[in-house]
């Protein structure tokens, strides 16, 4: 999805470079078509939240559930994952809100729990007993 979502951006660019054929608009219509080639490809970038948050919450419910790792590493990866559908939802119903708050809100949601849990298995890991002599 990211790749196809990069297609945008290429074409932003090739409108941008202009080309031979794009003698026939205005500098204000191309502009106009390359911020459309921009816009669109933000709101794919918010389609891509969506299914970031999904990994995030069933990867903090097994965090949760397994009992390897502190549980507070579970609840701040989902609570972090909470706030992808809110950015992505305040971006294209709420645009004028968007650029501010939300984003601030996301990465500061997201500071804590991923960083925590790479941290952890980083250092501490996984004390799981393990099998001896199984063949």
């Amino acid at each position: 999805m990211g790749v196809v979502n990069s297609l945008n951006n290429l074409g932003a660019l090739v409108v941008l470079t202009n080309p031979v054929y794009l003698k026939a608009f205005a500098p204000e219509q191309i502009n106009g078509l390359a911020m459309i080639f921009l816009r669109v490809n933000n709101f794919g970038i918010g389609l891509m939240e969506l299914f970031t948050a999904l990994y995030m919450i069933s990867f903090g419910l097994l965090i949760l559930r397994s009992g390897y790792l502190p549980r507070v590493l579970g609840i701040l990866i989902i609570v972090g994952a909470c706030a992808f559908p809110i950015n992505t939802f305040t971006k294209i119903l709420i645009p004028q809100f968007y650029p501010a708050l939300m984003t601030r809100l996301t990465m500061l949601l997201n500071a804590f729990g991923p960083p925590a849990t790479m941290l952890w298995l980083l250092i501490k890991g996984v004390n799981a007993p393990q099998p001896i002599g199984v063949d």
